[in-house]
């Protein structure tokens, strides 16, 4: 026959208590991705920009992130300058399109990602709307 000790209340606080730290997020390493723009508008045939910046902590000001973008309508082509900008600086996003390009609304996603053996990855979106050319 088994006896319990204790409430459930004090199991769980001390299951809690016992947990590693490494289970706690390190929110003094992190970023977030920016936009100078919410939504930028291109006619078909035409660019369009965005300028990406970004919001760090002081321990990853000088470190570059490796940029990506996702949701461009076929047609589309991006280009970022630079390619890998420092988390302490901005980069620009063209976004070329051909007369080909459907019309209509889209949202574009911005990843980026941190160099080393613990990568930290973020992603952001904005709209981009392509009218008839």
């Amino acid at each position: 026959m088994y006896r319990i000790l204790g409430s459930a209340a004090a199991v769980a606080a001390a299951l809690v208590l016992a947990a590693p730290a490494a289970a706690v997020a390190d929110t003094t390493t992190d970023y977030s991705i920016n936009f100078s723009k919410t939504t930028a508008t291109v006619r078909a045939g035409g660019l369009a920009s965005n300028l990406v910046t970004f919001t760090v902590v002081p321990k990853l000001e000088d470190t570059r992130v490796t940029l990506s973008v996702t949701g461009l309508p076929g047609g589309a082509t991006p280009l970022f300058s630079p390619a890998r900008p420092f988390l302490d600086g901005r980069s620009s996003l063209f976004m070329t399109t051909s007369s080909s390009t459907p019309t209509g609304s889209y949202t574009v996603t911005v990843s980026a990602v941190t160099a080393g053996s613990k990568p930290i990855s973020h992603s952001a979106s904005f709209g981009l709307t392509v009218t008839g050319g």
